[in-house]
């Protein structure tokens, strides 16, 4: 993808924001924050909002603000900063986390065509980025500049996209080309993309091992925590046998809807992990 779609990627998500709601009370604002969470099962096991008392926080993609009220209500943070690509999502945030939550956290528009941040080195303890890199023009520099702003101790925080999900393997892969004769013949990433967000422009999803990879060649620690599962795709489950059945659907994704296993919750998992959409992962820096 060139340059030149750079800055289209930050218009859609101005068009697009996840969330437009004004909320008037703290109240109406975390039955969102509850609601919006609990749509995908276990995401506030794996991306936490109330460990970070006494931190400097960085909130990067933080978009209309869900995970700021988050930070706001359940951490007693040093110092809260979101930032994102859309100034009209960040003067929702704004406005919701003044209104109902007393906060003023500092705000910062990105420029995603150089991801510079404008922090010191070494400034910031915990980096929280949740459904962000994904739809990122240039990956490695924002985790470059992650490594640069995040002090030895800290840690980071990463929800994105899981290639070895219900949503991929079902949903696009199946669902939509048999059922609904969307995205015929075309790879499955392309697929994918136009599958996810509405048609973002940049629109991606990773292998956990893949993503572990990359983030350890920025310099980093990283584990893999586990995926959060969705709640539309356990709705999907009803299709897996029928697409199993089907002769044309490409075989890696049939085996990887053979080789799923059940937990006590009814939580499909594939290679150990609840086969979902949102994968997670927690970096520190590799000190030398």
């Amino acid at each position: 993808m060139s340059g030149s779609n750079a800055a289209y990627s930050s218009e859609y998500w101005s068009e697009h924001m996840v969330h437009n709601d004004k909320f008037e009370s703290k109240k109406d604002a975390l039955n969102s924050f509850y609601w919006r969470s609990d749509q995908y099962i276990d995401l506030l096991k794996f991306m936490p909002v109330n460990d970070c008392n006494n931190k400097v926080v960085l909130d990067y993609g933080c978009g209309p603000g869900y995970d700021l009220f988050g930070f706001s209500e359940f951490s007693d943070c040093k110092q809260l900063i979101g930032m994102d690509v859309s100034q009209p999502a960040m003067d929702l945030a704004k406005y919701n986390l003044d209104n109902c939550f007393g906060q003023r956290p500092e705000f910062y528009l990105i420029d995603e065509k150089n991801n510079q941040l404008p922090l010191s080195d070494s400034s910031v303890d915990y980096i929280h980025s949740s459904g962000v890199l994904h739809h990122c023009y240039d990956l490695d520099t924002i985790l470059e500049e992650f490594h640069r702003v995040l002090k030895d101790d800290g840690e980071i925080a990463i929800m994105v996209y899981n290639y070895d999900s219900l949503y991929l393997h079902l949903h696009t892969a199946w669902m939509q080309p048999v059922l609904n004769n969307k995205f015929v013949g075309l790879p499955i990433e392309e697929q994918f993309r136009l599958n996810s967000d509405g048609g973002a422009p940049i629109s991606k999803c990773y292998k956990p091992s893949d993503f572990k990879a990359i983030c350890e060649s920025k310099g980093f620690e990283c584990e893999f925590v586990g995926c959060a599962m969705s709640i539309y795709e356990l709705k999907l489950l009803k299709y897996r046998f029928a697409a199993i059945e089907d002769k044309n659907l490409d075989r890696e994704h049939r085996q990887f809807l053979l080789g799923l296993t059940f937990d006590e919750r009814n939580i499909p998992y594939y290679n150990s992990h609840a086969a979902g959409i949102d994968s997670c992962f927690k970096l520190k820096k590799v000190i030398k």
